[in-house]
């Protein structure tokens, strides 16, 4: 999910007013249904996943799990050569004990 803040003005004006309305814009996009309503699937359904397979067929925690690294537009992609650079970002938030897991997750992503 892409989030376009609002910047009627260009320039220092626009920068002054997204500066000002920040944090106003922040939470309006944290309340937003669709935020919520993936927060709370994610809550309570991640406890479940037990391997990468488990992850990658529950499309709903996959989005969530890439778009916290940016690779949410990832998601249909099928084959891929190389992982992406937040691909060791993603392993590193799960930390190294779940290497096996970040490495299997990537292999059925790609």
């Amino acid at each position: 999910m892409t989030f376009q803040p609002v910047v009627p003005l260009g320039g220092y004006a626009g920068w002054a007013f997204l500066n000002r309305t920040q944090t106003a814009q922040q939470s309006a996009f944290d309340e937003s249904a669709t935020i919520v309503r993936q927060t709370s699937y994610f809550e309570e359904n991640i406890g479940n996943i037990t391997t990468a397979e488990d992850l990658v067929n529950d499309r709903r925690l996959l989005e969530v799990a890439l778009g916290a690294f940016g690779l949410d537009e990832d998601i249909n992609n099928k084959c891929n050569s190389q992982a992406p650079p937040t691909f060791e970002c993603y392993c590193q938030f799960y930390g190294e004990s779940n290497l096996p897991f970040c490495a299997c997750f990537f292999f059925f992503l790609v």
